[in-house]
């Protein structure tokens, strides 16, 4: 079995760790978290928190998998990370074509921050996960 190079865990370990910051935000400081975005009318705390559970297990599997640093056994949860990641940054396409985010200065530096930090932890993910797939 081949082990998980050093540079792949400590990609997995910081997107654990933005993980858990994000979860964080929308799971026990929902409101402070959009009350920090400026005036919004749009609030769904459900799926605010709905968000950040989600963030809370990718973190945990995150862990999980430098935990087991065996490629074959982690192999699947990488590929479903990286596609998951696509699918969001597919979304936040159209996500700006929305007046509600556009029309709000708070809400719209938040959303491209989120983004350029998704569209860079894909990027880089997708090369480590490339370069290892090439080596196994």
């Amino acid at each position: 079995m081949a082990e998980i190079p050093k540079m792949y865990k400590i990609y997995l370990l910081v997107v654990a760790i933005i993980c858990f910051m994000y979860a964080i935000l929308n799971i026990a400081l929902t409101e402070i978290y959009i009350a920090s975005l400026g005036p919004y009318f749009y609030y769904n705390p459900w799926g605010d928190r709905l968000t950040g559970f989600t963030l809370l297990c990718f973190g945990i599997f995150n862990v999980l998998a430098v935990m087991r640093p065996e490629w074959d056994k982690i192999k699947r949860y990488l590929e479903f990370g990286l596609l998951w990641m696509a699918f969001g940054l597919i979304q936040g396409v159209f996500q700006f074509a929305d007046v509600n985010i556009t029309s709000y200065p708070g809400v719209l530096m938040n959303t491209i921050v989120a983004y350029t930090f998704m569209a860079v932890f894909f990027a880089l993910g997708l090369l480590l996960y490339l370069q290892e797939r090439k080596k196994s």
